[in-house]
């Protein structure tokens, strides 16, 4: 559990960060937090966060997609040179070289081979209506990636001069002391999800998400209606967050995310096991650093963008909140920036120039109800009382996960007999063994007392009725 200090000063730090957005004060919203699962707090243990440098081998996919940028571009402009009817082999060989680039991995770069969602296409098209097309998909059918790489760009293009004199043959994974990545329950580091974003500290921005960071972000979003998912979000028991940082920003309570993930805990058959949902960052190399460093340093992670190439069944995992964590909402807002008015003044020809924030409105009402935010829909669905998570079988059994095994049956509770009241459904305290023996010794003098006595009425008896008899004679 966190200890109490660090948590009140991590609330009120998540109270600042909510009180940034407009909406979200205006509303009168308070920080609110629940207590995470066990497998975090055991984690992260009282200070609520823990720091490791990443060990991570390096990323050659972001080399091969600006080496071949040039390549693919030249493909794309012979294509659309070509009039119709004459661009069928042009057209394939620019779609293949860009299905190359998107699901081209590492591996695929080390080992030499194409990928199979890449030799899937190819295949298609092998049996195309078109005969030049089809021979043409024919000469691309070999599994090696240099003799694709040679077929789409040619000997003497740069594409192919990197992989075959530059490109690594095997790489080393090394810890990469400059980053280090954080795992944490904090409140103030769930609130801030997204306004902790480079972007908003001098740095760069997120290159997907929204406007440098993400609809998450109190301060670039102020006014949206998003953020008021951010207190559901604080009230998960599952989530925790993992962002990378450079070693030297090491202040946690004034972090700067140059890549985020929301982690999500779920138990199977009682092991658990934790997502690494969708990430934002400044660079693919920040997130791959996240990424593999949070693999390569936990067994149990497992990453939502490697669950989506595993097709099939699914099994579902639902986790009950300890209470309702939905937030409402009923509240009308004036603008700030116009007042109500809806517009700004006027232009140069005495035309009103409408407000850019609430688009000349003046006003916006919100009544909703919201949960936590989720990232990955595919995967997780979330209820006001509960979490559903819908796992992939075969990724889980590449793995060595069984999803399908039936969950272990409670044993019988135990029935202890005590020689005093007989069985019983409660059990027992924990008794010493010379505690118990002297129980055992003074229920057996007891049981001899009784004994003795029962035989001395019997005695008495007989002696009263003897007595009696001859009494009788005489």
């Amino acid at each position: 559990m966190i200890h109490q200090d660090i948590l009140q000063r991590s609330m009120e730090k998540a109270q600042e960060v909510l009180d940034i957005s407009f909406n979200l004060r205006e509303a009168g919203v308070k920080a609110d937090y629940l207590q995470r699962d066990d497998f975090w707090q055991q984690l992260v243990g009282e200070q609520g966060y823990m720091m490791f440098h990443p060990e991570v081998e390096a990323d050659l996919v972001p080399e091969f997609r600006d080496v071949s940028k040039d390549d693919i571009h030249e493909l794309e402009h012979v294509y659309n040179r070509l009039p119709y009817g004459r661009d069928q082999v042009a057209h394939l060989r620019f779609q293949v070289a860009q299905k190359l680039v998107e699901s081209i991995n590492t591996e695929h770069l080390l080992q030499n081979t194409v990928p199979n969602k890449v030799m899937s296409y190819i295949e298609a098209y092998c049996i195309a209506i078109h005969n030049d097309t089809a021979k043409e998909a024919k000469s691309y059918r070999s599994p090696k990636l240099s003799k694709l790489l040679v077929k789409l760009f040619g000997e003497k293009s740069e594409t192919v001069k990197w992989y075959t004199t530059k490109c690594p043959k095997n790489l080393d994974s090394g810890l990469l002391k400059e980053w280090t990545i954080t795992i944490s329950i904090l409140p103030h580091h769930i609130a801030g999800m997204s306004y902790y974003a480079a972007a908003n500290h001098g740095g760069d921005k997120w290159i997907e998400g929204w406007n440098g960071t993400s609809c998450m972000d109190t301060k670039r979003n102020g006014i949206g209606s998003g953020v008021f998912q951010l207190v559901p979000s604080m009230r998960d028991v599952t989530m925790a967050v993992a962002y990378l940082s450079r070693s030297e920003d090491k202040d946690v309570w004034n972090p700067v995310y140059q890549a985020r993930a929301l982690l999500r805990v779920v138990h199977i058959h009682g092991e658990p096991h934790f997502l690494i949902c969708r990430p934002y960052f400044t660079s693919r190399k920040t997130r791959h650093i996240l990424i593999e460093g949070l693999k390569n340093a936990f067994p149990n992670a497992h990453y939502t963008g490697d669950m989506r190439s595993f097709d099939g069944e699914g099994v579902q995992f639902r986790v009950e909140y300890p209470k309702n964590i939905e937030l409402e909402v009923d509240k009308e807002f004036v603008c700030p920036d116009c007042e109500g008015d809806g517009f700004m003044g006027y232009d140069q020809y005495n035309e009103p120039v409408d407000c850019e924030t609430c688009h000349g409105e003046g006003r916006w009402h919100i009544d909703d109800s919201f949960l936590p935010y989720i990232d990955d829909h595919d995967f997780i669905i979330v209820n006001h009382d509960e979490i559903i998570f819908k796992l992939p079988v075969k990724y889980f059994a590449s793995k060595g996960v069984d999803l399908n095994r039936p969950e272990k049956k409670p044993k019988r509770r135990f029935r202890f007999f005590n020689p005093l009241v007989g069985r019983s459904d409660v059990e027992p305290e924990p008794v010493q063994v010379e505690e118990l023996v002297a129980d055992i010794e003074d229920i057996r003098q007891e049981l001899a007392v009784r004994e003795a006595e029962v035989e001395m009425d019997a005695m008495e008896d007989w002696l009263r009725r003897a007595w009696a008899y001859v009494g009788a004679d005489e």
